[in-house]
């Protein structure tokens, strides 16, 4: 059955449809990632999160975890401070059970299944986009709670330099530079990051340091009729912590991803994309002999065919090759597993209705494999208002670690999950949006850790449920954003909260510009949370200000004072946060 499934999708790829033209260039406010092809966001049916470049600079962090933590559904959880181990957790689900890719690239490790987005710094960063719902019939493992989809920067033409200074002897200098080609553009981006950092344990006043330099280079380029897009991020540094007998030691640390896509118009209904994916991640211990180092190749062909001007079929093969090397406490790894996929969706959209429906087939060497799809439906019921609806099966494969490491059992089968969510959509202007999402995600065969023989097995099974509000609108030139996430995260096998995530989170976003300037508040609040051990963190409450001065087309000055309130919190027990943080800092571009 399985086999004729995939001839049947390949015979697809093949056949020739009558179609309208495509302009295959990317409009600046296209949604990706919800759907692997280009859509408005109104036209998007599973609930989504779209972070540009303003809203990057205007936040004044110095790292993603806690950028997105001023956002709807999304909480984290970090071992202390710049460089150390970051956990995002969307609408309840597992730090593992989220895809974070890069330029299309995954980055979720093999040893994990996490990703380091510790080590990307906000400012390589030209874009986010967040889809809140599972998305493996596209993308395969890990995304049970979502996508998170980072875009590096392009820029515009000429060289832009940015320094900032502040607390902890932070020092961040970035440069950037690009030019036009004959055939479009190339352009490279510097970034050095340089912080003094604080203790990262409680019982501990020795300082973790962090240094971080970050490269990023690209060309895109059209030939003939091909779309060229080439792009590579690599993040390299040594991040100072503390052991589990509170002694200073240290990791260097190395992140690579490579991307290359040729998007090519065969005719006026068939465009076919080919892409390769390239990612590394490196971790070296420089107290003893331990690394963990990963390798992910992918390559990938998609055909996207308007069947006609309201429907579009997408067909994708997928090849890729996992592998992991390590030493860790005398342990030796070394794994190369192979992975085909076959992935087919189908959007129909009219002026009332919005269809979506996606499969994939997915053989994975030493897994079980399951079969994920998505389920969507849009309907406007007023001019301004839509009902949605959102199913879908996913699935996490095992990690490498999961079946080779310390209480490895190669046994082990995928966790899967099946959610629901239905909402709606309401925006009477376009400077006002109201977004109001239930959801109901429920996992099975969740990989957790017997201590009877000191072994992983598919023992537990979590459940959540809960409600994702999200308002945006504009009052008196005052742009608002509030936002709630109100949620059950719960352990069904032993009837306990989920680990590191709360019940309820709010927020407050405030963004005012007069002439010259620009003030910019966040305000996030988190009820309390269980940990490891029993332990309850307290809940707290987080406020970022930033303002921005425009003196004029060639200097741009900013700071920045982030945990303005100076609250007293923990993520993760035993671990220190960061307290009152104020930072300083210009923009200089010579060509206006």
């Amino acid at each position: 059955m399985r086999n004729r499934l995939f001839l049947t999708i390949l015979f697809l790829s093949f056949m020739n449809y009558e179609a309208i033209a495509e302009d295959s260039e990317l409009i600046e406010n296209l949604v990706i990632t919800a759907a692997k092809s280009q859509q408005l966001p109104n036209e998007v049916i599973a609930p989504i999160i779209v972070i540009d470049q303003s809203d990057i600079e205007l936040s004044g962090v110095n790292n993603i975890a806690e950028l997105l933590s001023f956002y709807n559904g999304i909480n984290i959880s970090t071992n202390g401070g710049p460089g150390q181990l970051t956990s995002i957790f969307v609408q309840g689900s597992n730090s593992n059970q989220v895809l974070i890719l890069v330029d299309g690239v995954t980055i979720n490790d093999s040893a994990t299944g996490i990703a380091a987005i510790q080590n990307i710094h906000p400012d390589m960063i030209e874009r986010i986009e967040i889809v809140k719902s599972p998305r493996a019939a596209l993308y395969g493992s890990n995304a049970v709670g979502g996508v998170i989809n980072i875009f590096t920067k392009r820029g515009s033409d000429g060289t832009t330099l940015g320094f900032k200074y502040g607390s902890d002897k932070t020092q961040i200098t970035n440069i950037s530079t690009v030019s036009k080609t004959t055939n479009g553009k190339v352009g490279l981006h510097f970034n050095d990051y340089d912080t003094d950092g604080f203790p990262s344990k409680e019982a501990s006043t020795i300082n973790s340091k962090h240094n971080n330099r970050s490269i990023n280079g690209f060309y895109d380029g059209q030939w003939d009729k091909a779309i060229i897009k080439v792009s590579i991020l690599d993040s390299r540094g040594t991040t100072d912590y503390l052991d589990f007998f509170a002694s200073p030691v240290s990791q260097d640390f190395n992140n690579t991803t490579f991307s290359f896509n040729v998007n090519q118009e065969k005719n006026e209904a068939w465009n076919s994309n080919i892409h390769f994916g390239l990612s590394k991640d490196l971790l070296d211990q420089n107290n003893s002999n331990d690394f963990n180092y990963s390798k992910n190749f992918i390559l990938e062909w998609r055909n996207n065919f308007r069947l006609n001007k309201n429907n579009e079929l997408l067909t994708g093969i997928t090849l890729e090759n996992e592998q992991f090397d390590a030493s860790n406490y005398g342990l030796n790894i070394h794994t190369s597993l192979n992975n085909k996929a076959f992935f087919l969706e189908n959007i129909f959209s009219n002026e009332k209705n919005q269809f979506l429906v996606a499969i994939r087939l997915n053989d994975k060497e030493d897994i079980d494999d399951k079969i994920s799809w998505n389920l969507e439906y849009g309907h406007h019921i007023g001019p301004n208002t839509r009902l949605l609806l959102n199913a879908g099966k996913a699935f996490r494969n095992p990690s490498s670690f999961d079946l080779y490491g310390f209480g490895g059992n190669n046994l082990l089968r995928p966790e899967y999950s099946e959610k629901i969510s239905l909402g709606l959509s309401y925006q009477p202007n376009s400077s006002t949006n109201i977004d109001l999402h239930y959801f109901d995600n429920r996992v099975k065969d969740l990989v957790a850790f017997n201590y009877i023989d000191f072994k992983l097995y598919n023992i537990e099974r979590s459940k959540t449920s809960g409600i994702d509000l999200n308002l945006n609108t504009n009052v008196n030139s005052w742009i608002l954003n509030l936002k709630a996430t109100i949620q059950d995260p719960e352990n069904l096998t032993t009837s306990t909260q989920l680990l590191r995530r709360p019940k309820n989170s709010f927020g407050i976003g405030v963004r005012r510009s007069v002439e010259k300037l620009t003030f910019n508040l966040s305000l996030a609040k988190n009820s309390s949370r269980n940990d490891f051990g029993g332990i309850v963190l307290d809940a707290y409450t987080l406020a970022n200000l930033t303002i921005q001065y425009r003196l004029n087309d060639h200097w741009t000055f900013n700071s920045s004072i982030n945990n303005l309130n100076n609250e007293k919190y923990t993520l993760a027990n035993g671990y220190v946060t960061p307290d009152r943080k104020i930072y300083f800092g210009f923009i200089y571009s010579p060509q206006g």
